[in-house]
């Protein structure tokens, strides 16, 4: 049977109906996400700000979690359970929630507070929900990278054919900028783990050679939309087709 969802200002399931548009589920939560009243016939896996809840089971790291895809967020501590992945770029607190200013925004990502757009009426919300999506689409596509392509080994094959399939939807410039942000983030993360990288225990997060091979992938897209003969993966792993050795 097919169920419904409905959803206040901030995209959180605050009821469910079935078919006959019986309710089956409704929820109130506190401004930090934490549920304050709940009736439910059925389960919703939906819940602050539409993330998915957790009971414990899966890949989390325990109950009463909500997935913000880069963290998991706490509502009963109103704070993420990790750092912030970009640190200073975000704010001093590297495990505060939107500023703790939950009623006005949200963190779909859980990398960093969205960005505040002061144009009037659709405009501005048509800004927005671009700028969000994108951010969105950025993050999510390298992160299902390391899963296609995992480990430093196959680090050049990764950082090529992400680019190269971003390129394709997104204009170059943002895409290379992205990247350029990206490692300056892995820089950051280098400097506070300066021990573990100098001994070895962990490699370093930022590369030359990262940029040089999202090159690569933007030299990709442009053979594979020119010509469609490749994949962006086919032709990162043609030497040359994506201009060189990976």
């Amino acid at each position: 049977m097919p169920l419904y969802y409905y959803v206040d200002g901030l995209g959180s399931i605050v009821a469910v109906t079935n078919a006959a548009r019986a309710v089956a589920a409704s929820y109130v939560y506190e401004s930090f996400g934490a549920t304050t009243m709940q009736t439910q016939i059925v389960v919703s896996p939906f819940g602050f700000t539409g993330r998915e809840f957790s009971n414990g089971d899966g890949n989390a790291p325990g109950p009463g979690l909500y997935y913000y895809r880069a963290r998991y967020y706490d509502p009963s501590a109103g704070r993420f359970i990790s750092e912030d992945l970009i640190n200073f770029t975000a704010e001093i607190n590297f495990y505060a929630y939107v500023s703790n200013s939950p009623i006005n925004q949200t963190d779909p990502s859980g990398l960093f507070p969205p960005i505040r757009v002061t144009l009037p009426g659709k405009v501005a919300r048509l800004v927005q929900s671009s700028i969000t999506f994108l951010v969105r689409d950025l993050h999510e596509t390298r992160r299902a990278g390391h899963h296609r392509f995992p480990g430093e080994l196959n680090s050049p094959m990764r950082h090529c054919t992400i680019s190269c399939e971003l390129a394709l939807r997104w204009p170059i410039q943002i895409v290379r900028a992205s990247g350029v942000v990206n490692e300056l983030q892995g820089l950051i993360l280098d400097v506070r783990n300066i021990r573990s990288r100098i001994s070895g225990e962990s490699p370093e997060a930022a590369q030359v050679v990262d940029l040089v091979n999202n090159e690569r992938g933007f030299a990709c897209a442009e053979r594979v939309r020119s010509f469609r003969l490749y994949s962006c993966e086919e032709c990162c792993g043609n030497k040359a087709c994506s201009g060189g050795t990976l």
